[in-house]
Order: C-alpha cells, then sequence, then structure tokens
C-alpha cells in the first residue's frame, strides 16, 4: 500500500504518522515514510503513533506500508486502512490525513 504527500510549508521538517483501520495484530509490517523505515506489530501499528519521520518541503514523500518479511511479492497485507494522517512534529496545526 503505497500514499504520497508533499509539505509546502518550511517549517515543517518532520512528523509523526497516525494509521487507522484494521491489521492482524501479529503480523509485523515495515511502515516507510519517504527513506526512513520502522517495523511494527499490526496492534502497534493501529494504536501507536509513529516517528517522527522527516519529510522535505516541497518534495514528494511516499509513504508505504508492506509486510516486514514478505513470503512473496504480492503477499496479502492483512490490514485494511481506512486512514493515514500526517502531524507535523512540534507544530500546533492540524495533520494531513491520506484516505
Amino acid at each position: 500500500m503505497s500514499a504520497y504527500v508533499v509539505s509546502p510549508d518550511r517549517r515543517v521538517r518532520a512528523a509523526t504518522l497516525r494509521v487507522a483501520g484494521e491489521a492482524d495484530p501479529d503480523t509485523r509490517y515495515r511502515v516507510t515514510v519517504g527513506v526512513r523505515s520502522r517495523t511494527v506489530s499490526g496492534a502497534d501499528l493501529m494504536s501507536e503513533e509513529l516517528g517522527p519521520f522527516p519529510v522535505a518541503r516541497g518534495e514528494v514523500t511516499p509513504i508505504t506500508l508492506t509486510p516486514a518479511e514478505p513470503a512473496h511479492d504480492g503477499e496479502d497485507l492483512k490490514a485494511k486502512v481506512t486512514s493515514l494522517t500526517l502531524t507535523p512534529q512540534n507544530d500546533g496545526r492540524a495533520g494531513v490525513a491520506v484516505r
């Protein structure tokens, strides 16, 4: 699963990510924002704020969610993501939701 965001604000250098939906709590997932990755359980994926991840101003930043150790290409994600929300770090403004 992939999404893409662009930060137009030069003050934003990093953001945290919150994933909403359903995921297999025992599956390990790799969450990648830009060039940084984090591996988490499905339970943590749906309950924790992840990051911070660097976000470059004016550049497209990819967000991807994959099984951490897939048995083969195209393995089922075992998750249904309803939204991804990036929240600028140390900034009081609302996050950017990707649905």
